[in-house]
């Protein structure tokens, strides 16, 4: 009884702590950059990607910001569920819906499901120029799944 019991416990850990892909690792000028994230589909080729906007202070109150798209390996688009689905390793994940509201005239937005979460953080490593080693700072993304 404990055997199987430790065996369900296991699977349900498994499954909990999920897996991490990263998407995304590019050099970073500094740490203090917000970054959000957000699908975005193309409806009539049935693709999706994941965009990503950083916002750097440039001293003084300004800000600037840069738009990044990424695509990501086995990402699409599912029109007839309206459905962003992540196709990994044998497992079909969906990860957004997309819904329809009216107000005035039909809009289109895309609401997550919580099932595949962007997460990012930035990480020093050392990096061979040819003349020395330096450690630079890059920013990677994961998509949590």
């Amino acid at each position: 009884m404990k055997f199987i019991f430790l065996m369900i416990l296991t699977c349900l850990m498994s499954n909990a702590f999920g897996k991490e892909l990263l998407i995304l690792e590019a050099p970073a000028k500094s740490t203090h950059a917000r970054i959000q994230s957000q699908f975005k589909i193309n409806k009539e080729l049935g693709r999706a990607w994941v965009v990503l906007k950083k916002y750097e202070r440039k001293g003084r109150g300004h800000s600037s910001y840069r738009t990044e798209n990424i695509q990501v390996p086995g990402l699409s688009f599912e029109p007839e569920t309206q459905s962003i689905l992540l196709e990994n390793e044998s497992q079909i994940i969906e990860c957004a819906k997309v819904k329809t509201k009216t107000i005035i005239f039909p809009i289109n937005f895309i609401k997550k499901t919580g099932n595949c979460e962007i997460d990012y953080r930035f990480v020093k490593k050392p990096v061979d120029d040819g003349y020395e080693i330096r450690n630079k700072t890059f920013l990677q993304v994961y998509l949590n799944i």
